[in-house]
Order: C-alpha cells, then structure tokens, then sequence
C-alpha cells in the first residue's frame, strides 16, 4: 500500500481565505482528503504552513501533520520533498488539498498500475498522482526545476470518467461551481462544457 502526501501549505492569495478550511457539508477540505485517502494509503502526511495550526486541527485523525516553516517561498514539488522526509521508501499518492477528492474507482484506477502514474480525463493531466519508487527517490534529493510534471513525463496516463481530476478550488466560485455539479450530477457525470 503507498503512502500519501497533501500538500497544503499555501497561501491562498486568489481565494483569500485558507482553502484547506473551505466546508463541504460542513467538513473542511483538508479533514475530506484525509478520508478519501484512508482506504488508499498506509499513511499520510498533511504539508501546512500559512494557518498551520487551523489546517493541522482539521487533519489530525487519521493523518500526520507536518509543518514547512518556508511553505511562502516554495511550490507543490517543494511540499512533496518536505513529506517525503518522514516517511519510508515506497510508492506515493499525492492529492493536493485544493483540488476536489478523488473518488475510490480513481485510486484504484490509478493504484493497478505498478509505478508511477497520472490520471486524465478527455486527454488532460489531472490529479492525484502516484509517484514510483524511481521519483520518490530523485525528489527525495529535492524538487526538480519544472516540478512533479518533469518527474512524471513518462509515466503512463489513466483515463479516468471523471473530470473533477482536472478541477482546481481556487477561488469561492470554483468551490461553489464544484459544489453545484455534485448536486445536480453526481460523481460519475460529465459536466457540459468542460
């Protein structure tokens, strides 16, 4: 069973308001991907840094908390490494927080496959990842110049039926057009227009 990392360190600066804490029913986003995470992975990690404290108390069952004091100065890549750094060698699911959570069908999509791999929905890179044991060891030396996508150049694409993969929760609106979506389609439909 692989590991997970949440990379939820940012700042915020589009939403203006720590994302990881945004509700849906009223659970925050960070305590959501914990629990989709669950089932998937032996353990995970919550990468924090702006209201740490806030983030880290929404995540604490189920997930170990780790702060990154330089979360302002770095990217995603930066977040992974700084996770990666407590924990064993092996394969790693990483789902940022600000993107919505993956369903059980896409992990186990994403999980047959032996090594690294990405989803995609219409042709398009979604998330979560896995990396394999051959990136988890190059990011363990640090975050590469161009990020998790220079790692996963190669790794094999998963068509997936869900084009949440793709969506990211950067802005209130972005959270509520998600939050509409789930409504009125379900998880397993395809919105118009995406």
């Amino acid at each position: 069973m692989p590991h997970a990392i949440i990379p939820a360190a940012g700042g915020s600066r589009r939403m203006r308001f720590p994302k990881q804490l945004m509700k849906h029913g009223g659970t925050s986003l960070v305590r959501l991907q914990v629990d989709a995470l669950r089932r998937h992975a032996s353990r995970t990690v919550v990468v924090v840094g702006w209201c740490g404290g806030a983030v880290a108390r929404q995540a604490l069952a189920g997930a170990e908390v780790l702060q990154w004091p330089e979360w302002w100065s770095g990217h995603q890549a930066d977040s992974v490494h700084r996770g990666l750094q407590i924990l064993p060698e092996g394969r790693v699911l990483v789902q940022p927080v600000d993107v919505p959570p993956p369903s059980p069908r896409v992990l186990d999509a994403l999980l047959a496959e032996p090594g690294s791999a990405v989803p995609t929905w219409q042709g398009r890179p979604g998330h979560p990842i896995v990396l394999g044991g051959s990136q988890v060891a190059r990011l363990r030396l640090g975050a590469p110049e161009g990020g998790l996508r220079t790692l996963l150049a190669h790794a094999p694409r998963i068509p997936v039926q869900e084009p949440s993969v793709c969506w990211n929760l950067n802005r209130a609106s972005d959270l509520v057009a998600w939050l509409r979506w789930q409504r009125d389609h379900g998880p397993s439909a395809v919105p118009s227009g995406s």
